[in-house]
């Protein structure tokens, strides 16, 4: 029993152990591709020393048929016909040497190819088996708040999607003329601990152009939008960091695939950038209520695919 627990521990460690390589074969062999182009070119360097002396003493026997395909006591002995054989044979014999003396670093040169090529085509695969995946959930998730939004209604689909609840706090105004302060309690939409969703994000202190005052912050982003899209329709597509970074906020790893594309007939979007602005409460750096903006692109999906399929 122990000796079949032990097969059996062994035999994890080693699945493990490939299926590890396996997940990092893209890195393996550019690295290995790497040190192949290090190696072959210190090959060649060293090969390229030797070239001298064979391609000297291949013209060495050149030199000596032309004295004697040249030289009277020689005539009729030495045929033009026999100058030309002998000519090809030393011809082939110098190129035989040349590349044996270059055939290591050759070899090395065509393993750092194949590696190169290798783990592109493994990351292409990815990449697609990838998109695919993404198209699948994207659409199974807009589905399936299609079907919130039908039950429950478009409220309670923003609720869950921002990670929001209504939370009661004390708002404290102050009368500008008379100066005198009165408290109210208020029901509000507070975002929670786990935070938003999706591509939504707060526009808030983390943002160097973020305001207090939220017409001035609704004025900025109003301005940032039209600029996004102006620059959408100028170039064909937008990707999510790309807005991320015009309001100083932090761009996240799917940002740099998914997007908006414009082109004819768009199936996926309506060719233009919408922030879908609206307000919502959350704890500032002090701990405090405060209301803030918050933004929920309305994105496309991968641009890399629908650019391409929009080419073809």
């Amino acid at each position: 029993m122990k000796l079949n627990n032990l097969k059996m521990k062994m035999g994890r460690g080693f699945n493990s152990a490939i299926m590890k390589i396996k997940i990092h074969s893209p890195e393996i062999m550019m690295a290995v591709g790497t040190v192949s182009v290090v190696a072959g070119t210190v090959l060649a360097c060293k090969s390229t020393l030797k070239l001298n002396d064979i391609l000297e003493e291949s013209k060495n026997t050149v030199d000596k048929m032309h004295e004697v395909k040249d030289d009277p006591k020689y005539d009729g002995k030495y045929s033009k016909k026999d100058y030309k054989t002998d000519l090809i044979k030393v011809y082939t014999k110098t190129g035989l040497k040349v590349a044996k003396i270059y055939a290591p670093a050759i070899a090395l040169e065509g393993l750092a190819l194949t590696c190169f090529f290798g783990s592109h085509y493994i990351l292409k695969k990815r990449n697609i088996a990838i998109a695919a995946a993404y198209a699948t959930l994207d659409a199974s998730y807009k589905e399936y708040r299609k079907r919130v939004v039908e039950k429950y209604g478009a409220e309670v689909d923003k609720e869950l999607k921002l990670g929001t609840a209504q939370t009661q706090i004390e708002q404290v105004t102050t009368n500008p003329e008379t100066g005198k302060e009165t408290k109210e309690d208020k029901t509000v939409s507070m975002l929670q601990n786990m935070g938003f969703s999706g591509y939504a994000r707060l526009f808030d202190e983390t943002s160097p152009d973020y305001e207090k005052n939220l017409d001035f912050a609704a004025s900025f982003l109003r301005a940032r939008e039209f600029y996004l899209n102006q620059r959408l329709q100028a170039t064909g597509y937008l990707f999510l960091n790309d807005v991320y970074r015009e309001l100083g906020l932090k761009e996240c790893k799917a940002g740099q695939v998914v997007g908006w594309v414009c082109k004819d007939n768009n199936q996926n979007g309506d060719n233009y950038l919408s922030f879908d602005m609206s307000t919502i409460w959350a704890k500032d750096s002090e701990g405090n209520p405060r209301e803030y903006y918050v933004i929920d692109p309305n994105v496309d999906g991968n641009v890399i695919d629908i650019f391409e399929s929009a080419v073809k």
